[in-house]
């Protein structure tokens, strides 16, 4: 998956167990935002934070979990 504003990414944990349906996983992942071009601001970041995050969902049915999920 290509933003032209992530950096830097890291796989912080992956759960299976107690929660977590059976047929899926909980990962939980750190994005480090960057730009050369200044100072990124927070609806540039979240922008680009909706966009991993529909592609998550579209090549790989993920979904944020809640306190509901």
């Amino acid at each position: 998956m290509e933003n032209n504003l992530v950096s830097e990414t890291s796989l912080i944990d992956l759960y299976f167990g107690d929660g977590i349906p059976d047929d899926k996983k909980s990962v939980m992942f750190s994005l480090v935002f960057e730009s050369t071009k200044g100072t990124l601001t927070s609806n540039q970041v979240e922008r680009s934070l909706k966009q991993i995050v529909k592609k998550l969902e579209g090549n790989f049915g993920a979904y944020i979990r809640t306190s509901t999920s």
